[in-house]
């Protein structure tokens, strides 16, 4: 009887100690998983947090100042550019412009960008739709429309640096002509700090336009 007891005793011990190995073991398999988990999320937040696009869209408030230099006049501006809504911003300004043939004339400037997709698998590119308005007041008003879309996507090491290229249709009146041509702009955004950008871009479109401009994020 005592012998009875003695074995008895022992496998009730032998399945305490596999149930209780066993729960062991499910909780270690749902830590890794935890774990796991973790390490997953982790990963992932920062590359869809700091996604950059490129065309640039701002995911914040912006402002810059810009130097334009044509072939018909020189105009300095004061622009603010904000998000509108998901993945689009707009931008709108005013300055002066110095024509050769004329007094100073004070113009206005806004503009629409979505960006359709951004750069990933076999097209590294990411491309916005990018429209803009010109209004210069003198004698005359002259009006400017640009739009098209816009291919460009970030290199080097630190992903400062944004390139684009975009091919444009170009509208332009003056009161007395109006004139459609074919055009193409080309630049790049730098990223000086992380709060301080340099954009650079040339448009060509029978005439020759060079924009040099510096922003600042707030």
């Amino acid at each position: 009887m005592a012998l009875f007891r003695s074995r008895f005793a022992t496998r009730i011990g032998l399945l305490l100690l596999g149930f209780r190995l066993l729960r062991a073991l499910l909780q270690a398999r749902k830590a890794r998983r935890a774990r796991a988990l973790v390490v997953l999320l982790a990963l992932s937040w920062p590359a869809s947090a700091a996604a950059q696009h490129s065309p640039r869209i701002a995911d914040t408030t912006e402002l810059g100042v810009e130097l334009r230099f044509s072939d018909e006049v020189i105009t300095f501006a004061g622009l603010i550019q904000a998000p509108l809504a998901v993945e689009t911003d707009v931008r709108g300004g005013f300055g002066i412009g110095n024509p050769d043939d004329g007094d100073s004339e004070v113009f206005l400037t806004g503009g629409l960008r979505h960006l359709l997709t951004e750069g990933r698998g076999r097209f590294p590119l990411a491309v916005a739709l990018d429209g803009q308005l010109d209004l210069l007041f003198l004698d005359d008003t002259r009006v400017l429309i640009t739009a098209g879309p816009s291919f460009g996507g970030e290199v080097g090491r630190a992903r400062a640096l944004t390139p684009f290229v975009q091919p444009l249709f170009v509208f332009s009146d003056d009161g007395r002509d109006s004139d459609t041509e074919i055009g193409l702009r080309g630049g790049a955004d730098y990223e000086i700090t992380e709060t301080v950008e340099f954009r650079g871009r040339l448009l060509l479109d029978g005439d020759t336009e060079l924009t040099a401009g510096l922003w600042f994020e707030f």
